[in-house]
C-alpha cells in the first residue's frame, strides 16, 4: 500500500475521530458537517456511485490533471470553479450520520478499488483517473479539509 492509500483509507478514518460537530474551521465557510458531505461526494465519484460527468473542457481538464500530479497540495481558500460560492446546507440529518456515512464510502472505495483495478471514474475537473490517481487526489484533497479542521 503506497503513502497515499495508507492515508485515505487507514489514517484518515482514524483522524475523524477527533472532528466534532462544533469543531470550528481555520478558513472557509464550510461547517464540519458540510466539509464532511463535500467529501462524501468525491468518495462516491471515485466508487462509481456518483457520476457528475466531466464539468468542464477536456483541453481544461488536462491541465488541471498535470497539477494534480504534480502532488502540490492544495491551497487555503482554493474555489473549485463547479462548486457554488456559498456551501451546500447539510444533507445527512445529523454530523455523526454524515461521519459514518464517509467512513462506509471510504469501506466501499477499497472494496470498489479491489474488484474493479482498472476502472477510471472521472473527476469533473481532473477528468477520468486511474485508482491510483484517485487515491492521490483524495489524500491531498483530505489533507486539505483537515487541515481547515485542524486534525492535522
Amino acid at each position: 500500500m503506497n503513502e497515499h492509500a495508507e492515508f485515505v483509507l487507514m489514517k484518515a478514518p482514524s483522524l475523524l475521530e477527533k472532528l466534532e460537530k462544533d469543531t470550528p474551521a481555520r478558513w472557509g465557510q464550510m461547517n464540519a458537517q458540510q466539509m464532511l458531505e463535500h467529501i462524501i461526494l468525491t468518495v462516491k465519484i471515485a466508487n462509481g456511485k456518483l457520476d457528475p460527468g466531466l464539468g468542464i473542457s477536456q483541453e481544461e481538464a488536462e491541465k488541471k490533471k498535470e497539477l494534480l500530479l504534480s502532488d502540490r497540495l492544495f491551497e487555503r481558500n482554493m474555489h473549485n470553479p463547479l462548486m457554488p460560492a456559498k456551501p451546500r446546507p447539510a444533507h445527512y440529518p445529523s454530523f455523526e450520520d454524515a461521519r459514518n456515512k464517509l467512513l462506509n464510502e471510504l469501506e466501499d472505495m477499497k472494496a470498489f478499488m479491489r474488484e474493479h483495478s482498472g476502472a477510471m471514474p472521472v473527476h469533473p475537473l481532473f477528468g477520468a483517473l486511474t485508482l491510483e490517481e484517485w487515491l492521490l487526489f483524495h489524500h491531498n484533497h483530505i489533507m486539505h479539509h483537515f487541515s481547515q479542521f485542524g486534525l492535522i
